[in-house]
């Protein structure tokens, strides 16, 4: 069964009050309660986004009524489904949100985690050396060899990312959280140019060293300066994959992100009125 991957745009969505007060109606009440304390209006866009990706897509594939979905957390802060399902079939999803958008990857028999990265140069460094010399320990040798054999600094910095964001999304796929030596995991990239809006899947993950062949990362760019990658982990077998990835992230606007969604609680002006002093 194919998988799913969403994208929204949340940098770029300016709720209306309307919009606002509907998809607090559609989530429950402690992520409501969770997204209100955020101090940025913008990091409240994205989880907001995020909560309402995941229910939208567990109802579809999974045939529950919206109303019935409840989420809970692991002990890592992985989001999980709580709701038993009629005929036992398991749904991995995860989230991510970074730059401008929110992302969601899900597929059946398959452990799923996803990162998002944009390419900017970070704040308060002084030059891109300085930069990768307080990440050293993160890359591999044969990683920072990769990024340094690049034509320009824009290159490597965008070569940074990406392996940044293949790294964020296996530790997500196993749900570790943080604490986990980055240095176990090696990528070795075989496609230099990930295009925009395809995937490419023949990147290879070390272990330890060793290769892991029941692992695949599906890479791709959401526009020019946003790199995602899908990790992808065999639940029942070890064999090399042989399954296409979907076309690509399907960008959704907000009225079709909540065409399904049912209302959860009464409206809440008071909550409108708290997003909307928010910088």
């Amino acid at each position: 069964m194919e998988g799913v991957r969403l994208a929204f745009k949340y940098a770029a969505w300016k709720p209306t009050r309307e919009e606002w007060i509907k998809a607090a109606q559609c989530i429950q009440q402690d992520e409501k309660d969770r997204i209100g304390k955020f101090v940025f209006g913008r990091d409240a866009k994205a989880a907001m986004v995020g909560r309402l990706l995941m229910r939208k897509t567990i109802s579809k594939k999974l045939c529950l009524p919206w109303k019935d979905i409840e989420l809970v957390r692991s002990d890592k802060g992985k989001p999980l489904l709580k709701t038993p399902t009629t005929n036992g079939e398991k749904l991995s999803f995860n989230i991510a949100h970074q730059g401008d958008f929110t992302i969601l990857a899900a597929n059946f028999e398959q452990t799923v985690g996803v990162d998002v990265m944009k390419v900017e140069r970070p704040n308060g460094i002084k030059g891109l050396s300085e930069f990768f010399r307080t990440m050293h320990r993160q890359y591999t040798d044969y990683e920072w060899q990769t990024i340094h054999a690049l034509d320009n600094d824009w290159e490597k910095l965008a070569s940074f990312y990406r392996f940044w964001c293949l790294k964020e999304s296996y530790v997500k796929a196993l749900g570790i959280g943080i604490g986990f030596r980055l240095r176990r995991i090696e990528f070795h990239l075989k496609t230099r140019n990930v295009p925009v809006g395809e995937f490419v899947t023949d990147t290879q993950l070390f272990i330890d060293g060793k290769f892991a062949s029941e692992w695949q990362f599906q890479e791709t760019r959401l526009d020019n300066l946003h790199h995602v990658a899908v990790a992808l982990k065999q639940q029942h077998r070890t064999a090399p994959f042989s399954e296409k990835p979907p076309a690509g992230f399907q960008l959704l606007d907000f009225a079709t992100l909540i065409s399904s969604a049912e209302p959860m609680c009464l409206a809440d002006e008071e909550y409108w009125l708290m997003f909307s002093k928010k910088t």
